[in-house]
């Protein structure tokens, strides 16, 4: 699977981000031909493909990348600040224009802000900032439907 993607991003690099969004018309991704509903469907299926790769790699016991596992939720949560910060200063375009070595790069740079995203210190900060205060109104909620 990795191979096949690496080898579909170096040959087709001039994809538009937006197809990865699954949210967008066939019209706004430039695609008014009879197969843009095929190629969406050949999208779903590779990421279907994807994920149980994805889920064949769970390890059976605990390893170094366990924590990720672990904190997947913080990752989650915070990972579209740095897909719209990225986006925002050209690192897609310029994926777009540049060479597999810059693909590589990015994928690099996605692995780096993964181990950022899920450290203790961002757990943490998400843990103050949303869970405690989420957690404080349920329990005023719960209180007073008690009463």
């Amino acid at each position: 699977v990795v191979l096949l993607t690496i080898a579909f991003v170096t040959f087709h690099n001039d994809i538009s981000p937006g197809w990865l969004y699954g949210s967008m018309s066939y019209a706004s991704l430039e695609m008014n031909d009879w197969h843009a509903g095929l190629i969406r469907i050949l999208q779903y299926g590779a990421s279907f493909i994807v994920g149980i790769s994805v889920l064949a790699l769970i390890p059976r016991k605990k390893l170094f990348v366990s924590k990720f596992g672990e904190r997947s939720l913080y990752i989650y949560l915070w990972h579209g600040f740095a897909v719209k910060f990225l986006g925002a200063i050209g690192v897609f375009a310029l994926a777009q224009a540049f060479s597999t070595l810059f693909a590589v790069a990015l994928v690099l740079l996605t692995l780096l802000i993964c181990i950022l995203l899920g450290s203790t210190e961002v757990a943490n900060f998400t843990e103050k900032i949303l869970f405690h205060p989420v957690r404080y109104v349920f329990t005023k909620l719960k209180m007073n439907r008690s009463h």
